[in-house]
């Protein structure tokens, strides 16, 4: 059997952990989730080519929002019968010097999902 190891309080210490939050702003103010709803949408075949070329374009990251949009296009039942929502992304990008938006299904993100489950995760007030 193991022996029980006695940790002295010589040993541990206790640490402060930071969190890095990103906070999408306009004009030194967070980003309302009414002025989110009004960035100009774009297809996924316009995010695509930024993410094969990068022209005149990045993308910023995804905002944790969900639309009515979204449950009629992405829930579903599992198996078991238990709803769940299938994975999808909302991905502010710029295009020059203008902000899009453009979601995105996993099916359609099939060769990208490495890269969308990469972006940061932008904060907007709600």
């Amino acid at each position: 059997m193991d022996e029980e190891r006695h940790i002295t309080t010589d040993e541990a210490v206790i640490k402060t952990a930071s969190v890095e939050i990103r906070i999408l702003t306009i004009n030194g103010k967070q980003m309302t989730l009414a002025v989110f709803r009004q960035i100009k949408t774009a297809s996924w075949k316009s995010l695509r080519d930024v993410f094969d070329k990068g022209e005149y374009a990045a993308a910023w990251g995804t905002i944790n929002y969900c639309s009515k949009d979204c449950t009629r296009l992405f829930e579903g039942n599992d198996t078991e019968g238990r709803r769940y929502m299938q994975e999808h992304w909302h991905v502010v990008w710029q295009l020059y010097s203008e902000l899009r938006h453009t979601t995105v299904s996993w099916w359609e993100a099939k060769g990208y999902t490495d890269i969308l489950r990469a972006l940061d995760q932008l904060f907007i007030a709600v």
